[in-house]
């Protein structure tokens, strides 16, 4: 196992999404997924949390500046939440994907 994705519930609903790599004997916080709007970077928008060098730094972008990944241009995966759970806000790239894997807008009173 190299990867991990940790969900961050507040009230019963999905915040976040942390993405884990293994690094040896311990856990680096790679990416993390945000299911909230923060000013204009809405629902499932990601920030890196690694520099390319590994050092753990929040919201790391280009030139260090702080960045938000919007959620058509991250992997997939990094957007799947637990069975029986909701998103904070849910990412409309979702809406656009099969309905028996991602579930639907209906299924969701959160948005």
């Amino acid at each position: 196992e190299t990867l991990r994705v940790l969900c961050v519930l507040e009230n019963g609903l999905v915040q976040h999404n942390m993405i884990y790599l293994r690094n040896s004997s311990s856990w680096w916080l790679l990416a993390s997924v945000d299911f909230a709007w923060h000013g204009e970077a809405g629902p499932g928008h990601w920030h890196l949390n690694r520099t390319p060098h590994g050092e753990q730094i929040e919201h790391w972008g280009p030139r260090n500046n702080v960045y938000h990944g919007e959620a058509w241009n991250c992997p997939l995966w990094w957007l799947v939440i637990p069975k029986g759970h909701s998103y904070a806000h849910r990412p409309l790239r979702l809406d656009l994907l099969p309905v028996a894997a991602f579930g639907s807008i209906d299924d969701d009173d959160t948005t």
